[in-house]
């Protein structure tokens, strides 16, 4: 082909990992060799689209050269997010592309013609209009993260996002934490219907006293609770409300993400009590989830009742991952060990300490009263 070509494209599988392979010839005549390892596919059709969109780089970088016209940011994005299909989460997928509504005018940008400039004039109305300093910066977080895969593959030389500085805010309070006391959380739950929102009540119950991420406690099934040990397996978490299916169950957040942790014995009582009632029904499976049946509970509507209740028990009112948060400040504030904390929460110490600093310096009056009574 002497304008420049893509042959013998092929799709194989080694040592239980999937490749593809082909040749491609370049404007100039000459032929490229490659042979690349589909990184994130797990079978043949996963690989395929993976070779596609190999093709479509090619294709995209060929035109360029012929024509002298360079990549918009909205083919980037299609571009990205094809590529990305298969190594990242979907609830990660699904949250940048949310994110691009407010990078919508770079659409039709072309690539060469992005300069920090044109970044900084977006991030500046975002907080013109009130948008906080941790929003701001997490859009030219993800403006960074699409002009970087840009870079990386030849379709610019360097990053304009580079240029742009974060947002900071010296006058601008950190976004408090909130969470419920241990008597907070006794008056919510105590004002929860047993009988007519068991399932939910079980679910508060677990996110109080386990500190688990909402999505973790989501995916759970009956295979993942051992009654005999009283631990729960944490292994995936889940996603909902995707375009085109009802959920999807994915990795956990981070390696540390997975765990096996030990149930209290006011929750193993309450779990006991559930799996004995749902045990009895018709459909019932260990496969079934913990928190609904052969469906998990809506997160939608778990976070509408948790105010419902929260207000008739006249209780301040706070999110569903405040639960995790209150969890995680109970401990420290017993003087548990921050490593032992972390390794519950399937976070890393230095994230702990980020998160709840304020706690910490709560408790240094106590700390140089240990000093005081200890050293003489």
């Amino acid at each position: 082909n002497p304008r420049g070509g893509i042959n013998n494209m092929s799709v194989y599988q080694r040592d239980n990992k999937f490749y593809y392979k082909g040749k491609y010839t370049l404007p100039d005549g000459r032929s490229v060799f490659y042979n690349r390892l589909a990184k994130g596919c797990t079978c043949l059709e996963d690989a395929r689209i993976l070779e596609k969109n190999f093709i479509m780089k090619k294709e995209l970088e060929r035109y360029e050269v012929r024509t002298g016209s360079t990549v918009t940011f909205g083919k980037l994005c299609e571009i990205y997010f094809e590529d990305r299909r298969n190594v990242r989460k979907s609830t990660t997928i699904q949250n940048d592309k949310f994110g691009l509504t407010k990078l919508v005018r770079l659409r039709p940008v072309c690539l060469c013609d992005i300069k920090p400039a044109t970044i900084q004039v977006i991030l500046d109305e975002m907080e013109k209009n009130g948008a906080s300093t941790s929003y701001v910066n997490k859009i030219r977080s993800l403006a960074h993260k699409i002009l970087a895969y840009a870079v990386r593959e030849d379709l610019l030389e360097s990053n304009p996002v580079d240029k742009v500085a974060k947002l900071v805010r010296p006058d601008e309070l950190e976004e408090e934490i909130h969470f419920w006391t241990y008597d907070e959380f006794s008056t919510f739950i105590e004002n929860v219907d047993q009988n007519k929102h068991n399932r939910y009540y079980c679910f508060y119950n677990f996110q109080y006293f386990m500190g688990c991420r909402k999505g973790e406690s989501l995916a759970l099934n009956w295979n993942d609770i051992n009654f005999d040990n009283n631990t729960v397996k944490i292994n995936k978490t889940i996603a909902q409300q995707l375009k085109g299916i009802p959920y999807k169950l994915t990795p956990p957040k981070t390696k540390n993400s997975i765990r096996t942790i030990k149930m209290p014995d006011m929750l193993i009582k309450i779990m006991r009590d559930r799996y004995a009632r749902v045990s009895q029904e018709e459909n019932f499976s260990r496969t079934n989830f913990v928190f609904g049946d052969e469906q998990p509970l809506g997160i939608k509507y778990i976070g509408v009742l948790f105010k419902q209740y929260a207000e008739f028990a006249g209780v301040p009112v706070i999110r569903i991952h405040d639960l995790r948060h209150s969890h995680a400040s109970f401990l420290i504030n017993k003087g548990a060990n921050i490593k032992a904390i972390a390794s519950r929460l399937g976070d890393n110490v230095e994230t702990v300490l980020g998160v709840y600093t304020h706690l910490f310096f709560e408790t240094e009056d106590e700390l140089v009263k240990i000093i005081n009574e200890n050293c003489y």
